[in-house]
């Protein structure tokens, strides 16, 4: 997006995007989406609140959804076009074309009891029951104190700035 007020028409074209899009998804009975993530890169979006430039004049909109459905999301990627024709001046191109539907792919990170889990060993195609040794419980009142650091050099601000 280019142009005066580039991060506001921005904002409002992802929007817009958006609640299209959100209202197709109630007409044909599917759910809304699971996530929404808009970043208007050039904006300082990476800041968050703290961001400062909402002057640019020259902003790149990034638009990722997520949705059970995925001909939602494939309905989502069509109407992504129109946004390049019919939409606010100063939208200048759709970087890659139409994007393309694909899972997400992610590290989901979470704790199990190694009581619930079985652990075999498989050696030239027989598998071997075995056990986990038990150990005692990390006690951090049991660990000694750590060392206190040294404090760090001063320098002056010149030598460290740009």
């Amino acid at each position: 997006m280019a142009g005066i007020d580039a991060v506001a028409k921005a904002h409002r074209v992802s929007q817009a995007i958006i609640d299209k899009t959100s209202e197709m998804f109630a007409q044909r009975g599917w759910g809304p989406y699971s996530e929404v993530n808009i970043e208007l890169l050039g904006s300082e979006a990476t800041y968050g609140p703290h961001g400062q430039r909402q002057d640019s004049r020259e902003v790149v909109i990034k638009l990722a959804v997520r949705h059970p459905n995925k001909a939602a999301l494939v309905l989502f990627s069509r109407e992504i076009a129109q946004a390049a024709t019919g939409m606010a001046p100063g939208l200048t191109g759709i970087v890659g074309g139409r994007p393309t539907v694909y899972p997400v792919i992610r590290l989901f990170s979470f704790l199990l009891d190694k009581d619930a889990c079985r652990l075999e060993i498989d050696l030239a195609g027989q598998r071997h029951p075995c056990a986990l040794p038990h150990t005692d419980r990390l006690d951090p009142a049991a660990l000694p104190a750590p060392h206190s650091l040294p404090a760090p050099a001063a320098a002056p601000m010149p030598a460290w700035r740009w």
